[in-house]
């Protein structure tokens, strides 16, 4: 009886080991899978995020151009308008300028909404940055916020004369009447105190 319950638990035994051998194996795989399965899922919501700040970056360009489209109209519109004032022209002449230019005004028009839908992008691209520069600084007016969301896209002095439809001079004023408004020294770099807004 000795022998015979000993080859017994010797079979048990290997049963057992090969029983627990096979759940180790099992259970490794599986963690090997949900590893995997995460590293997918973390790859899928990078992927996500990258096509979703691509498609936010666009607007924010098309929103610029738009921008910059009312910057153009407003000069070719100052251009024209100084052009029928120098000239004598018939009356019949003069009205189809005038007419002329009241459609490009209509056109400007549709183009007013730019700002806030500008804004809007602009924030989901730079983590609320109109939003805090708000709370932080109440005193500024919408085109101080214009100003800082230019100087905040590291753009050049004429491409922000050039969107907001003033002189490189007028730029440089503006400047340092934002420096004024914020409290900072007139050597203080704008573009550097936005990007720590």
């Amino acid at each position: 009886m000795g022998l015979g319950f000993r080859r017994q638990r010797t079979k048990f035994e290997r049963k057992k080991n090969a029983l627990e051998t096979t759940f180790q194996q099992e259970s490794a795989e599986q963690q090997r899978i949900a590893a995997q399965n995460e590293q997918e899922i973390t790859r899928l919501r990078a992927e996500k995020l990258e096509s979703e700040v691509q498609h936010k970056n666009q607007e924010l360009a098309l929103a610029t151009m738009h921008l910059v489209q009312k910057g153009e109209i407003l000069t070719t519109l100052q251009e024209e308008l100084e052009m029928v004032l120098e000239k004598k022209r018939p009356v019949q002449t003069l009205h189809e300028d005038i007419h002329r230019i009241l459609r490009t005004l209509q056109f400007d028009a549709q183009l007013d909404a730019d700002w806030e839908h500008f804004a809007i992008h602009f924030d989901s691209v730079h983590g609320d940055f109109l939003k805090r520069l708000r709370e932080h600084y109440p005193q500024l007016t919408t085109n101080d916020h214009r100003l800082c969301a230019y100087l905040r896209m590291n753009l050049s002095t004429k491409e922000i004369a050039n969107l907001l439809n003033i002189s490189v001079r007028g730029v440089e004023g503006s400047r340092y009447r934002l420096r004024k408004k914020l409290g900072l020294p007139g050597d203080a770099n704008l573009g550097e105190v936005m990007v720590g807004v």
